[in-house]
């Protein structure tokens, strides 16, 4: 039996891997005639810091003892600190150091980005809002599973993103 945990973009909620859950559970069910389990892990919302993602992630892995820890976006500076030496796949997902330094959690370019996006109380609007509506069209252009999405979504404070995972 393989038990393969997602750990998702903070910013995304729980629907956005749904799709990518279930097709991982029809492949182990397909390959190993039946057995086999898939989670997604919990974010905590609006994380303040790396440090709450890093204990929640931990947590998941700990408690559901996957196999396989696949990550997305974000969640992929996390894994080598969270799965503990499980095997990880990275799905268009940013990578830690690979010197060992502590991780910025966003590049300066993307940093600069952000801050022009950032409230007066420095929080962010939910990810899909910080692209114009037609690029959130090419990427998800099913106008219902877009708005389910939104609905879900969370913003966080930029602070998150001034961060480094390792520090």
């Amino acid at each position: 039996m393989t038990r393969t945990l997602i750990l998702p973009s903070p910013l995304l909620p729980r629907l956005a891997y749904v799709g990518l859950a279930n097709a991982l559970a029809d492949r182990q069910r397909r390959r190993w005639a039946g057995e086999g389990a898939v989670d997604i892990s919990t974010v905590p919302p609006s994380p303040s810091g790396p440090e709450q993602v890093l204990s929640a992630f931990r947590a998941a892995v700990a408690s559901f003892a996957p196999d396989l820890v696949v990550t997305h976006s974000n969640a992929g500076r996390y894994a080598a600190l969270a799965a503990n030496g499980i095997p990880v796949v990275h799905i268009d997902a940013a990578l830690p150091s690979a010197s060992g330094d502590p991780t910025p959690l966003a590049p300066a370019r993307l940093l600069g980005h952000l801050e022009g996006l950032a409230d007066a109380q420095g929080n962010l609007p939910p990810w899909s809002r910080w692209w114009p509506d037609d690029a959130m069209a090419e990427v998800l252009p099913d106008v219902e599973a877009l708005a389910a999405l939104r609905e879900g979504e969370r913003g966080v404070p930029l602070a998150y993103f001034g961060a480094s995972l390792g520090a």
